[in-house]
């Protein structure tokens, strides 16, 4: 069963990459709000509207974002290589060190 649902997934992330992700980075926020509410909080309700929020900042802003982010490090360092997530990481950490400043 498992397998069949990320044969799913993946089939879906071939055709749709961006639709796809965006659409995971959604779901994982949103799930990690109602985590934090539950777990973090001990909340016995669940503010859904703030989950909302958070899983349509995922979907819209985060996973495009990001998306082209990773686009963008693979088109610079190339996808293979020693040192090439070495590379991908130290530039990320930089680049938000620059965006902080």
């Amino acid at each position: 069963m498992l397998m069949r649902v990320f044969a799913v997934y993946n089939r879906l992330l071939k055709a749709y990459p961006l639709v796809t992700q965006c659409t995971t980075t959604g779901v994982l926020l949103g799930a990690g709000d109602v985590i934090a509410q539950k777990v973090l909080e001990k909340r016995h309700d669940i503010n859904w509207k703030r989950t909302a929020k958070f899983a349509a900042f995922g979907l819209l802003f985060i996973g495009p974002v990001f998306r082209n982010w990773i686009l963008f490090l693979e088109r610079v360092y190339g996808t293979s290589g020693a040192f090439t997530p070495i590379k991908k990481v130290l530039t990320e950490q930089v680049s938000y060190i620059l965006i902080k400043l």
